[in-house]
């Protein structure tokens, strides 16, 4: 229950009087122990902590029995991505509005009107701005759960590569048919 070499100390103190800043006719009945103060002291002996680039096994004195059978450590990265899907997040929160609203005024119309919106300088620079977010939060979101719940090293790296060139190619098909649509009027 306790560690291994935690000496414990107890006292106790007895007295037939209340407690601070309570009256003396709210003691107790029985006016025999009305105030009984158990304190447990602990002592336990300080962790031996050793600098140095942790190779040694004497050195990783704070690391658990299994991660050092694993010999993993940190990462010592992944608060980039985090950042990254903060303010990918916060970019789309501020440009779906815009694009919703572009696209529920243009349901209905005709191919050409809808073309000529698409096309046109106050458009097409904010969807080009979603889309690119858009598939870069996509990408670090994927990121997050192959690396969390795919545990084979192969195949977490051919899904990690698969995922990167998969929003690479869905980014340059969407950049390339805004520009198609910005500069080619049909």
């Amino acid at each position: 229950m306790f560690p291994r070499g935690a000496a414990i100390r107890t006292t106790a103190a007895v007295s037939a009087r209340p407690p601070p800043g309570r009256p003396e006719c709210m003691a107790p009945a029985t006016g025999i122990l009305t105030n009984v103060l158990l304190s447990v002291q602990m002592d336990f002996p300080a962790p031996v902590l050793k600098h140095g680039d942790g190779d040694n096994p004497e050195e990783r004195q704070m690391r658990t029995p299994l991660a050092r059978v694993r010999g993993l450590g940190s990462a010592k990265s992944g608060t980039d991505a985090f950042i990254a899907e903060r303010v990918t997040s916060i970019a789309l929160a501020l440009l779906t509005p815009y694009v919703a609203i572009i696209l529920i005024l243009l349901a209905g119309q005709p191919h050409e009107a809808v073309v000529s919106w698409l096309g046109s300088i106050y458009v097409a620079p904010a969807v080009a701005a979603f889309a690119v977010i858009s598939i870069v939060h996509m990408r670090l979101g994927m990121n997050v759960v192959i690396e969390d719940y795919v545990h084979g090293h192969g195949l977490k790296t051919l899904l990690l590569v698969a995922n990167w060139m998969f929003c690479w190619m869905l980014l340059a098909l969407c950049i390339f048919a805004i520009l198609k649509l910005m500069f080619v009027q049909a």
